[in-house]
């Protein structure tokens, strides 16, 4: 009896690990695979330096490349937990390089702010990085370059996003010839325009330069620019008199007489002729 039951001891146990045999290839192998696929995509996002540098205006774009297949969601998410925290994010597909861009309105968002970019993809986080946001400016000119006048009073224009009241340095620098550096501090406006006035009354029309806006500790922008002559004002020609004046002509009776025959010349000579035949009346009496 004791050595039957032995027997079916040995053939249980040896049938429960046959069974456990069987199954445990087939478990770990699945969650060897669904950790590989949990780990395996990842995410860049470019910058340079050691952080990525967001511009706090309305169309700040962030770029990476990903190990997902083309046609795939990502999300790109800017979050801050600062003294004006905020979060803004926007999604897109994979391009076939396995590229990704975000276009991110971060108006709002105050400058030096710190901030994390996140990219969610794949329903895993693929990559974070540290970014700062920072002002930026542009400068009004027409064409390739900005062009300055030699004088007293060469305006240079733009505007920022900056907050209002906050202080640019505009920098008109040469480094021809006749090298010379001026800069002007300007205030923002509250429509985030600012102005500065030079005097580039002594440098030569054709002198290139360069205009930079310096303001929140770094270089706003930074643009080619070229003095040019002042334009001078060409006087207008009046128009010149013919010397004939066209005089009015009255059709209608002269007083006083008239050196034709018509109704005025009729009555002076009935006048005379009464007149007249009143003294040979006289001297006949």
């Amino acid at each position: 009896m004791t050595e039957n039951l032995h027997r079916v001891a040995v053939v249980v146990a040896l049938a429960l690990t046959l069974a456990t045999a069987a199954v445990a290839p087939t478990v770990t192998a699945s969650s060897a695979l669904s950790a590989e696929t949990q780990t395996a995509e990842s995410a860049t996002v470019e910058y340079d330096g050691g952080h990525v540098s967001l511009v706090n205006g309305p169309n700040t774009t962030v770029t990476g490349t990903t190990t997902l297949d083309p046609g795939s969601q990502v999300t790109v998410r800017v979050r801050s937990s600062g003294a004006s925290p905020f979060i803004v994010q926007e999604t897109t597909a994979v391009t076939d390089d396995g590229t990704f861009a975000v276009t991110l309105d971060l108006s709002d968002a105050p400058v030096g702010a710190n901030a994390t970019v996140t990219v969610h993809g794949a329903n895993q986080t693929l990559t974070t990085a540290d970014a700062v946001t920072l002002g930026d400016a542009t400068l009004d000119h027409e064409g390739e370059m900005l062009s300055l006048v030699n004088g007293s009073d060469a305006t240079v224009s733009g505007s920022t996003t900056l907050a209002p009241d906050s202080e640019v340095v505009v920098r008109v620098r040469s480094s021809g010839e006749n090298p010379f550096l001026k800069s002007q501090a300007a205030t923002v406006a509250e429509d985030g325009s600012f102005e500065a006035t030079f005097d580039l009354g002594a440098q030569a029309s054709g002198t290139d330069t360069t205009v930079s806006v310096y303001g929140a500790n770094r270089t706003l922008t930074e643009v080619d620019a070229v003095v040019v002559a002042e334009p001078t004002s060409t006087p207008t020609d009046s128009p010149t008199p013919d010397g004939t004046t066209d005089s009015p002509t009255d059709a209608g009776t002269t007083p006083g007489g008239s050196s034709g025959d018509g109704p005025g010349f009729g009555v002076a000579v009935g006048l005379l002729a009464i007149v007249a035949g009143g003294l040979l009346g006289a001297r006949r009496d």
